[in-house]
């Protein structure tokens, strides 16, 4: 009796062993994953995912961290200092153009009518009254190019007729109110808040362009980048991870009555303002990305985004060929 006493505490010491290996492997499967991001409403199935516990219901620890700068966010992809990030394409095809492998280009999320232009101060009522005066935007993300055709389709050079002046996209409330500048060029939260102040008017939006007719898209459409050391250190993590990650899309898509709460609380926005700027926004959902990442989806956008980078506003040395940091097969089934 006393030998299966042992025997029995044996197996159950063993048993402890085992279950606490398991524990400890269960925590190693816990990865942790940076993101980073803007006050973009692009990001809130991010802030959606952690704040409902999305991201470790499948596994996942994820961090939200805000870097405003397109180009700072690619980089902190590429140095290892954050594993996944959306980015305007502008300042992601700059960093391609540079030769940074670093990185993968796995999808896109959003598009978005109304949420981006130009908004003029008390002195400015058009595009045509901008010559000689100062335009503040944050120099190499989305709001450049945006801002660079519609200034074209009246006439005007962006880097000629007009004083830039970069600006923290966060800060351009309050140099239009302070009259450090004329006009700014933004994307929403900052678009929406620089219309409401005294004076203050729209004079040229994205959906003005042509890029909506030609390509269905932004001229400059949030992209999804994972870090490549995270992918090659376990493809089939990557790929849980991108599912994780468009199951808290679907959460946004739907509507669900907390979304606004919770995207206000990233934003430092009310709730009824951001519901309301959030209608806006057509997401994307996962099956959507196998056309997405094809001639049929944004390559079309990429191509001659990348044209307009290295031949007209002479920012990069060459055009990328941004196929090759493509990974379709992390989205797709």
């Amino acid at each position: 009796m006393l030998k299966g006493l042992l025997l029995g505490l044996g197996r159950f010491a063993a048993c402890c062993v085992v279950a606490m290996f398991s524990m400890a492997a269960l925590g190693q499967a816990l990865p942790k994953v940076v993101y980073v991001g803007s006050t973009w409403y692009g990001h809130a199935p991010v802030w959606v995912g952690i704040e409902k516990g999305l991201f470790k219901n499948e596994g996942f620890d994820v961090e939200f961290r805000l870097v405003q700068g397109s180009v700072d966010r690619v980089n902190a992809i590429a140095s290892g200092n954050a594993q996944f990030g959306s980015i305007g394409l502008v300042g992601v095809l700059s960093v391609m153009a540079q030769g940074n492998k670093s990185f993968y280009w796995v999808g896109n999320q959003d598009q978005s009518q109304g949420a981006e232009g130009i908004v003029g101060g008390p002195n400015v009522k058009s595009i045509a009254d901008l010559k000689g005066k100062k335009l503040g935007m944050q120099f190499g993300g989305s709001s450049e190019l945006v801002d660079y055709f519609l200034l074209k389709q009246a006439g005007l050079d962006l880097y000629k007729d007009v004083q830039l002046i970069n600006v923290q996209q966060s800060q351009l409330p309050q140099a239009l109110s302070q009259g450090l500048i004329d006009a700014a060029g933004a994307y929403a939260p900052e678009y929406d808040r620089l219309q409401q102040l005294p004076g203050a008017k729209v004079i040229g939006a994205n959906e003005d362009l042509f890029f909506w007719t030609k390509f269905g898209s932004t001229p400059s459409p949030d992209v999804l980048l994972l870090s490549k050391s995270f992918v090659d250190a376990d493809p089939a993590r990557a790929k849980r991870f991108m599912k994780a990650y468009f199951k808290a899309v679907d959460v946004v898509r739907s509507n669900e009555p907390e979304v606004p709460a919770i995207v206000a609380k990233y934003t430092k926005q009310e709730p009824p303002a951001v519901k309301d700027g959030m209608t806006r926004f057509i997401w994307r959902t996962y099956a959507d990305q196998k056309k997405i990442l094809s001639d049929q989806g944004l390559f079309g956008v990429a191509d001659f985004v990348a044209d307009y980078l290295s031949d007209v506003a002479k920012k990069v040395p060459e055009k990328p060929k941004f196929r090759e940091w493509v990974r379709a097969d992390l989205v797709t089934d």
